[in-house]
């Protein structure tokens, strides 16, 4: 058959294999799960929105902070303000956030490169 009209996988022409039977067809292009991965991540959505707001009046008060002061602002101050006290913790997270993560390198033996190899085994004859 030339590749054109070559069945897909999973079509139903295609020799059958154990366990094959519970399978449906598709059509070349089109996956079996079409909405992919849930797009949903509802504490992340909620942590977000939460932090985008402005703290309420008491606390701004309390903070001695302007009324329009996020959540999101106060967090980063207080981090900030444990990193000039000396918490290397905050620190890290400080620089971490603002200049990304120091790469780590990897290495082979004695610090060498890495080397991979690879075999493919011969089909028997």
């Amino acid at each position: 058959m030339p590749d054109s009209e070559q069945p897909a996988q999973n079509s139903g022409e295609s020799k059958s294999h154990p366990g094959s039977e519970n399978l449906r067809p598709w059509q070349l292009g089109q996956s079996g799960n079409p909405g992919g991965r849930p797009k949903r991540k509802p504490l992340t959505d909620a942590y977000a929105a939460l932090l985008d707001k402005p703290i309420p009046p008491d606390m701004a008060r309390q903070l001695k902070l302007d009324e329009s002061t996020t959540y999101a602002q106060v967090i980063a101050m207080s981090l900030v303000r444990e990193a000039v006290k000396g918490k290397v913790n905050a620190a890290a997270e400080v620089a971490d956030r603002v200049e990304g993560r120091i790469t780590q390198p990897i290495s082979g033996p004695d610090e060498g490169p890495i080397q991979i190899i690879t075999s493919i085994p011969r089909p028997p004859k």
